[in-house]
């Protein structure tokens, strides 16, 4: 199986922990790891590197790491919670020039994967297709906005970029760098989300999707559905999108899949730091909530008082021509 990710130094951890549960969940597959990265160090990569030889031992791991011009994307809308290593998968032509690689799958680093990702792996590409990916999960009116910011088909649906089947050879055939570093000069403005906006602004006649529940499941996003323990425990990849709190490797991680998480960090550098979140969150989450709580009510009052105030006002203005008479 041909893998490709990328990081920079402050996802390290969460991309050796990623690759953890990726080779604990497909205990029968070879793998070649493909890295992309422009920033970092030879610690960094070594200790992914320590990750994917600890499992080349009955099987076959290779890990290679492909270092990005720093030129790249510089001009880039990037937002917040994002990095511009989140285009890189973009790059794939200029990095990986072995022709005789015709699939990959690109995982982002914030993710685990729990169960075997054969039957993803191994679909069955429509002639034409280029991506394979699963429909971002969002609100209408931001549905609406992506449609109408984007120019996208009503008949087109956008996916979540973090989990993609790339059809290697019908890539190398139709996305070419040098059209999406134009399109993204000309549209700066109404980019949003980096990549995921580019593909499916760019390419969305050769997307296919499946299921996302079962490949790109967002924790955050099915939460209030009534289903949502059976298809936490049914879903193959756990994607831990979203802001701070929505990851469960920070201090004040609001979800309930923290130790899950733990559980394929255990025997990685990173076990006993991801035992201490888990330690700090039994307080912290309980104290969040009564924070939250304290908030509502401060702004039920406040709603209360303004009302208040703006019903004294509108009585004044009332009675006040009758006190001139």
């Amino acid at each position: 199986m041909n893998i490709l990710i990328s990081a920079n130094e402050k996802y390290v951890s969460q991309a050796c922990i990623m690759l953890n549960s990726l080779f604990q969940s497909n205990i029968n597959n070879d793998f070649n790891i493909y890295l992309f990265h422009s920033s970092l160090n030879a610690d960094d990569i070594q200790d992914i590197r320590n990750i994917c030889d600890k499992y080349n031992k009955k099987r076959v791991v290779k890990f290679i790491p492909c270092v990005v011009k720093d030129n790249y994307f510089k001009d880039a809308v990037i937002n917040t919670h994002v990095t511009k290593e989140a285009y890189y998968r973009l790059l794939l032509s200029e990095l990986i020039k072995d022709n005789n690689i015709k699939r990959i799958l690109y995982l982002d680093v914030d993710l685990i994967v729990k169960e075997s990702i054969d039957k993803l792996y191994n679909y069955n590409f429509k002639k034409e297709t280029v991506f394979v990916g699963c429909i971002d999960k969002v609100s209408k009116d931001i549905e609406l906005d992506r449609y109408t910011r984007l120019n996208i088909p009503r008949d087109k649906k956008y996916i979540n970029s973090g989990v993609l089947l790339i059809n290697v050879q019908n890539f190398r055939n139709i996305v070419r760098i040098r059209d999406i570093l134009q399109y993204l000069s000309d549209n700066n403005s109404v980019i949003k989300h980096e990549d995921q906006d580019v593909i499916n602004a760019m390419y969305y006649n050769y997307i296919e999707y499946v299921d996302v529940c079962k490949y790109n499941f967002i924790p955050t996003l099915f939460k209030k559905e009534l289903d949502y323990k059976e298809k936490t425990d049914n879903a193959v990849i756990i994607h831990f999108a979203g802001a701070q709190f929505d990851k469960p490797w920070n201090i004040g991680y609001i979800g309930e899949l923290n130790r899950l998480y733990y559980k394929y960090t255990k025997e990685t550098p990173y076990e006993k730091n991801m035992k201490n979140v888990l330690v700090l969150n039994i307080f912290v989450k309980p104290l969040r909530k009564f924070w939250f709580f304290i908030k509502k009510q401060l702004i039920k009052i406040l709603i209360k008082i303004g009302l208040r105030y703006l019903s004294q006002i509108s009585l004044i203005a009332i009675l006040s021509p009758i006190g001139s008479i």
